[in-house]
Parts: C-alpha cells; structure tokens; sequence
C-alpha cells in the first residue's frame, strides 16, 4: 500500500503555487518532469469585461455615474434645488434629470459642461 501511495504521489505532486505578474503557476512533479500548468486564476476584471465585450458600455457606465454624484454633491453643497440647478444650466429639468440620472449614458457632452460650470467646477478630459 505504501510503494502504491508513493508511486501515484511521484506522479502527482503539487509543489509550489507562485504568483508571477497576476497570473498563478501551479507547478507539479509528473513522471519525473517539472511541469507548469498555468490557472486562470487572477486575471484583472478588465480582462473579463473585454473577454465578455462589454468593457466600453461598463466603462462609459461609471464614468456617468462619477459625474452624476459629483454634480449632485455639488448641488447639495450648494443648496442648489432642480429648478435652481436647471436655470442656471439654461435648460429644462428633464434634460436636468438626464444628466443626473447615473443609468443614463446617452448625454450630450455639452450638457455635461453646461452642469459643470452652473455648480463652479471645470470638466477635465483625458486621453490615457
């Protein structure tokens, strides 16, 4: 009982599991050889958001969202009501509540910098 244990243990041994660049190596010891077998365990989240083609509408998702809170917050801070915020953006309320809706990323770019300068902040884009 003892050699068979030994003998599919010589077969079979995992040995080491390292991380090397957010990738895990599962290294074993198969038949006399040192094997990698390479794990799909630690790949980013934007790797999967790309793997399942989504990652632009997620990323254009959040970005809206950021804003949205942030226009928000500055409203509050502001004491800015709706109607407030609404005439100084010289809009209606509804494009308004577009623009603070995080679901809604459909808006216009201007109606983002028109929101912007109504709370005293400047929109800063970037190209990374």
């Amino acid at each position: 009982m003892r050699n068979s244990f030994h003998q599919r243990a010589r077969f079979n041994i995992l040995l080491t599991a390292t991380s090397n660049l957010g990738k895990l190596y599962l290294t074993r010891y198969s038949g006399g050889d040192m094997k990698k077998i390479y794990a799909h365990i630690g790949s980013s989240f934007d790797d999967f958001l790309d793997e399942e083609g989504i990652c632009d509408d997620v990323e254009a998702v959040a970005v809206k969202r950021v804003i949205a809170w942030q226009i928000s917050q500055a409203m509050q801070e502001l004491n800015l009501t709706k109607s407030m915020m609404a005439e100084r953006m010289q809009t209606s309320r509804t494009q308004l509540d577009r623009l603070l809706d995080p679901k809604n990323d459909k808006i216009q770019l201007d109606t983002i910098l028109r929101g912007a300068k109504a709370v005293g902040r400047k929109l800063r884009f970037e190209l990374v």
